[in-house]
């Protein structure tokens, strides 16, 4: 089913000159998580019924309520990103650093004190503004190994036969375009209506993938909440989420059979991705204090309406050997041309349940339970692709299930010092794969007096998923690779109560 639904979405949305939104797309900028403070990051992100955090207002807004003066903050941090392709017993790795801004955020309180704290029922009513991050695209890798079942010029080849033939080319994407300039894809012979891939792969194929990613996804919010007679405090925030992402990949195949004339040498196809676009979303949340030592919480994250604008571009070269004389090099370039899409992306919705347990002054251990509809994820495509649209739905529908991510995380409190650690699941969104989970541990200390604070925290984070190079719908077994991405994320967060 799946790969019937992809062929289908490769003939209804790259042949109308756009570049296919996918379920790679939508899981891309469906799972997130809340960078917020030192403090939270230390703590595993189990800010849900915490409070007074204002990393933690992006998971549970009420928590809001609990501040009692004013308040700066801002965390700046420097994550250090792995990856590692595992690939036919083929393993590379790559690695970067990038300095990020995870936080920043600004809380004015209008807490009662003295008489008027005793004769009010709403003890606090407090406003919030700030930003916080929500995911890191930053990423490279690449894998490398040898194929002989299959080109990935045949992919190109059943679009276009798919749109209906040759006669339908000039409404194909700009990869099998691409294919076809350049002598890889051609007619069949005594049927000149369908095209074939004339990549011989029996004899073997190097296939090579390079992906490049960067960008982030950062949320600008607006938040209020209150305290009401220091038993339930609630709390609403409008999230202005912002999405930056560019990605290059690059796609080869080198004929490993030895044959001179063949017809086919080599190439690469490079495609190039941009996008961006903004969001808005509502949270609401409460927190209930049970006793002095016991409240939990409860929140709701509506979807994410995204805005959002793709610019796309491919170039391609080959070597096609003797096919075309003493000059066998051809290339497809629209670097130049790049072609633009614009569509709305809806993010699934989120509920979290969470409890705290303080222990009176010396600390405290929390939980979040969040509970991710992914298969909720949807886009709508403006004009005349609703066959598009309905087939690109059903694929995410298929391909991602709803998930549970857990947070767990404490502090001891030893007079102004603060020691932190924490633990992070978040649930694979897969249906019928076993990888794309990710696990965080963590760790830090913090320091607060009266007016100032500071805290450091450390988390190590590592997700497993599976790339593949191609899909067919014919039955052939295609290699995919491993890709595990790791992150050390340093940050530290300094804070001024005024």
């Amino acid at each position: 089913m799946k790969i019937k639904l992809i062929g289908g979405i490769i003939c209804l949305c790259l042949s109308m000159n756009l570049q296919a939104q996918d379920e790679l797309d939508a899981i891309r900028y469906g799972m997130t998580q809340q960078y917020g403070t030192a403090r939270g990051l230390a703590t595993g992100g189990a800010t849900g019924s915490l409070g007074a955090d204002l990393g933690g207002v992006g998971v549970n807004p009420a928590g809001i309520g609990l501040f009692r003066s004013s308040e700066f903050s801002l965390t700046p941090n420097v994550s250090f990103e792995n990856t590692n392709a595992d690939f036919k017993n083929n393993s590379t790795t790559e690695g970067d650093s990038k300095f990020n801004l995870n936080h920043f955020g600004l809380v004015l309180a209008n807490a009662k004190t003295g008489k008027a704290y005793q004769r009010a029922k709403w003890k606090t009513f407090n406003f919030a503004f700030g930003q916080n991050r929500l995911a890191n695209y930053n990423a490279d890798f690449n894998y490398t190994g040898t194929d002989n079942q299959s080109s990935i010029i045949e992919t190109f080849a059943q679009e276009i036969n798919g749109l209906g033939g040759f006669s339908q080319i000039e409404n194909a994407s700009d990869g099998a375009r691409a294919a076809y300039e350049t002598y890889l894809l051609d007619t069949i012979t005594n049927n000149a209506t369908k095209v074939q891939s004339y990549v011989p792969f029996a004899g073997g194929l190097q296939r090579t993938k390079q992906v490049s990613q960067v960008g982030a996804m950062n949320e600008f919010y607006i938040s209020m909440g209150g305290n009401y007679m220091e038993k339930l405090m609630v709390g609403a925030t409008i999230g202005l989420p912002r999405i930056d992402y560019t990605q290059t990949t690059t796609l080869s195949e080198v004929d490993r059979s030895g044959d001179e004339f063949n017809d086919f040498e080599s190439f690469d196809l490079t495609q190039f991705l941009s996008t961006q676009g903004t969001g808005v979303n509502l949270k609401l949340g409460a927190i209930y204090r049970v006793s002095n030592n016991f409240r939990f919480g409860l929140a709701f994250h509506t979807p994410t309406s995204f805005d959002l604008r793709d610019v796309s571009s491919v170039y391609m070269i080959s070597n096609t050997d003797t096919l075309l004389g003493s000059n066998p090099i051809e290339d497809f370039d629209l670097r130049n041309d790049p072609l633009t899409f614009e569509y709305t992306y809806r993010s699934p919705m989120r509920a979290i349940l969470s409890g705290t347990y303080l222990f009176n002054k010396k600390g405290n251990i929390s939980a979040d339970i969040e509970y991710v509809d992914y298969d909720g994820m949807q886009f709508d495509y403006q004009g005349n692709f609703a066959n598009a649209e309905i087939l690109v739905n059903q694929l995410i529908e298929n391909t991602y299930k709803s998930a549970v991510n857990i947070r767990v995380g404490g502090e001891v409190i030893v007079k102004n010092i603060a020691l932190r650690a924490g633990f992070a699941s978040v649930g694979n969104p897969y249906e019928n794969n076993s990888n794309g989970g990710l696990t965080r541990y963590s760790l830090g200390a913090g320091y607060r007096n009266k007016a100032f604070f500071a805290d450091f925290g450390l988390a190590l984070s590592q997700m497993k998923t599976t790339d593949f190079t191609h899909q067919l719908e014919r039955t052939v077994d295609i290699p995919s690779a491993e890709v595990t991405h790791t992150m050390l994320n340093p940050a530290l967060t300094l804070g001024w109560r005024f």
